[in-house]
């Protein structure tokens, strides 16, 4: 779940049509339920020694798990690195697409799984699943982004996340609050930021929060803010009975407002900032650890991305010291809490030459042993159950920072793994930068999302609610 970039809707749109993907209404449902069907992943497709994986770049740790394998078993792996960026999905779907280019094993963002199985480019592996002891130990609430529309299962989830309030404890007692905080209401969460405006008034290099409203970072956007407090609301952004996205007026006006309070009334963070290329960098390797920042919403990797960037001695001193503590987002009513979650996932392509070499190196992969080593090293949530009970992930050094977590796991809301989800994003971006820079009010802004989602998904595949 990393940034998209406004620019690339009209790309993404058309790559979508082109894929039967569903990205522009009922037509494009209609040929995706029509696409030819995947493959099933059965034993015996082995017509090359060599097994393919292909893979997002900069993923060390996967490398590791794979050079390992290698020496273990002596058996030819080619590994495939596709570079990262907002292309990256369309590589994914052209490299899928071809014979001549699939590899055995792909590393799919959880979004891409159903839209991809959809389009024939997955081929199932419930035979394979139903002989490996191992699929009973993932968790449940993660097991759903690999599955199709279909019922099938089309990719194994390696991790997830959880989407929170992160804050400095040093920063909180300066400004003689609470360092055990854990708001109650979403205006406990304005109230809190203006303490910390008021608090650090005189620095003009403090931010009393952050709040990820551009569409210059749309899967923040959609994600952290407004899948996040639309999630707290008890809204439901599709209805798997009908198959159709909803548009929750009353719902989707009370992030609005929420928004419109933090950005325009109160002015608690940076529309600079937040207009800018990657301010997650700046916020997670310089303003956090630093003390300039006071409430940070973002993934649970933060930490993992500290201690790994540019600034990772200041990191590893404020966690050293008990610094670094999160909360989740309460409820509307303020009777619970809720969190948002994707994660990524390997599936196996439906034009792989050799599946069952594929699956040998997948399930390697997947044992609990390197599951919980990935999720450790990333700062991801393992997506194995057992994990989260080994020695490994209890013995690790920030064991207790991560305990929450696994609790945040029992009301997660995981995003929409459908077709058009990759579109529907970039609109979720759009309601709310269209609020939190003054574009358009409230009113006008719902008004215009759901005309937009009518447009894109076909008037047909939109549920209205008033």
């Amino acid at each position: 779940m990393r940034k998209r970039n406004k620019s690339i809707l009209c790309v993404a749109l058309t790559l979508f049509m082109v894929f039967s993907l569903a990205a522009c209404g009922p037509k494009g449902e209609k040929e995706a339920d029509n696409a030819e069907p995947a493959k099933e992943a059965k034993e015996g497709k082995d017509n090359s020694e060599t097994v393919k994986i292909a893979v997002q770049e900069g993923r060390t740790m996967l490398k590791e798990i794979v050079d390992k394998y290698v020496e273990e078993t002596g058996k030819e792996v080619e590994y495939i690195e596709i570079a990262k960026g907002d292309d990256y999905y369309s590589k994914v779907t052209l490299m899928l697409s071809s014979k001549d280019t699939a590899p055995d094993i792909i590393f799919e963002d959880g979004f891409m799984v159903k839209s991809d199985a959809a389009a024939g480019l997955l081929a199932p592996m419930d035979d394979y699943l139903a002989k490996w002891a191992d699929w009973d130990s993932y968790n449940p609430a993660v097991v759903e982004a690999g599955t199709g529309m279909d019922g099938k299962q089309y990719a194994i989830p390696i991790s997830t996340d959880e989407q929170v309030i992160w804050y400095n404890t040093d920063v909180f007692e300066a400004a003689k609050l609470d360092p055990d905080w854990q708001p109650k209401t979403w205006q406990d969460i304005i109230d809190t930021a203006k303490k910390l405006k008021e608090a650090n008034s005189d620095d003009p290099d403090f931010m009393p929060m952050n709040q990820f409203v551009s569409t210059s970072n749309v899967e923040q956007v959609s994600m952290r803010t407004f899948q996040l407090f639309y999630a707290a609301t008890g809204g439901k952004l599709y209805d798997y009975d009908t198959d159709q996205w909803i548009v929750d007026k009353a719902n989707i006006k009370k992030v609005l407002d929420y928004v419109d309070q933090v950005w325009n009334v109160e002015e608690l963070s940076s529309l600079d900032l937040a207009a800018s290329n990657d301010p997650e960098s700046t916020f997670t390797s310089e303003m956090f650890p630093n003390g300039d920042i006071g409430l940070y919403f973002t993934g649970s990797w933060a930490f993992g991305d500290g201690v790994g960037g540019n600034n990772a001695d200041a990191w590893k001193e404020i966690l050293k010291d008990g610094k670094v503590k999160y909360a989740f987002v309460p409820t509307y009513d303020g009777k619970g809490y809720v969190t948002t979650s994707g994660g990524w996932t390997f599936a196996m392509a439906a034009n792989g030459s050799n599946l069952d070499g594929g699956w040998d190196l997948l399930k390697y992969i997947c044992q609990e042993e390197n599951m919980t080593y990935w999720a450790i090293e990333s700062g991801n949530l393992p997506a194995r159950a057992d994990s989260f009970e080994s020695d490994a992930w209890k013995s690790q050094e920030y064991s207790g920072l991560m305990e929450k977590f696994e609790e945040g796991l029992e009301f997660t809301v995981f995003r929409p793994t459908v077709d058009g989800y990759a579109s529907v994003t970039e609109l979720y971006a759009q309601l709310i930068e269209n609020v939190a820079f003054g574009v358009l009010g409230i009113d006008d802004a719902v008004d215009h999302f759901e005309g937009d989602m009518k447009a894109a998904m076909g008037a047909d595949l939109v549920k209205v609610i008033e």
